[in-house]
């Protein structure tokens, strides 16, 4: 059994970026693949919200497809030993959930970005397909995915450690709490690094939406995908539904002010 704390509101805020850049890599038939990194920065908040996540909700989560439980293999940069911990931990609980046969790279990296990126937690890039949607085991056509889950469906180290599949930077000006075997110790304005790491790299993975509403127009964009103008979803968008459970992919018109309404709570 799994249990592990959610101590602090610290992950209200995330915006999604892409980073400039593509590299070709090859499948395991030898068809290319383009891909492109995109990511998220998440920002902290002042409110103290402390709560539990039962072992039965983690325990139950992900047991498809593959039975091997993922390797992380992570390059650390600047960590403190007791920080470096933390996210080990969260690596732990991470690999026993998902289930992958190819390991996974991970860059991490311990940063002050309160000039870059004022009241910024930490941020999460990760490589996805720009093109070639339609691989082999692919579960759904025409949708962008991770590269992580590329590979866990095709069973091939597609990129390795000199382009890592996740890149997470971990602001070193946050007042975090690593004390992760006595959750009961953090006190006010400390964010829990463990959550906050078990956050991004579910990013990394693929929990990461990029459906938003476009700042000129006002319309909600809901078929983004990785390269600006291409109609087609993130593998997280794909599977956003409705109250009536429906797609909102296949149901509401994409570049739309019902798009926009959807994704604002209207």
């Amino acid at each position: 059994m799994i249990r592990q704390y959610l101590l602090t509101a610290a992950l209200i805020f995330c915006a999604a970026i892409t980073l400039v850049g593509q590299k070709t890599i090859k499948l395991p038939d030898g068809t290319p693949m383009t891909i492109i990194k995109k990511g998220t920065i998440c920002y902290g908040s002042d409110v103290d919200v402390h709560g539990f996540n039962p072992a039965p909700v983690v325990k139950d989560f992900g047991k498809s497809g593959n039975t091997e439980d993922a390797e992380f293999i992570v390059e650390y940069r600047g960590f403190p030993s007791t920080h470096q911990a933390a996210i080990d931990r969260a690596l732990e609980i991470v690999s026993s959930l998902f289930k992958s046969p190819v390991p996974i790279y991970v860059d991490a990296d311990y940063q002050d970005l309160s000039n870059d990126s004022p009241g910024a937690l930490a941020g999460a890039f990760f490589n996805i397909n720009a093109t070639n949607l339609n691989f082999n085991n692919v579960p759904h056509f025409n949708v962008w995915y991770p590269i992580p889950l590329i590979e866990k469906l095709v069973g091939f180290q597609l990129t390795g450690p000199t382009d890592a599949d996740i890149e997470i930077t971990v602001n070193s000006d946050a007042n975090w709490f690593t004390d992760f075997n006595n959750p009961g110790n953090i006190t006010s304005g400390q964010f829990d690094l463990v959550t906050v790491i078990l956050h991004e790299l579910f990013h990394g993975l693929g929990f990461a939406g990029f459906a938003t509403v476009d700042e000129n127009t006002g319309n909600g964009i809901l078929l983004a995908g990785a390269v600006s103008g291409d109609d087609f979803p993130f593998v997280f968008d794909y599977y956003v539904e409705n109250s009536g459970g429906d797609r909102i992919v296949s149901t509401i018109q994409d570049n739309s002010t019902a798009a926009a309404n959807f994704l604002q709570g209207g």
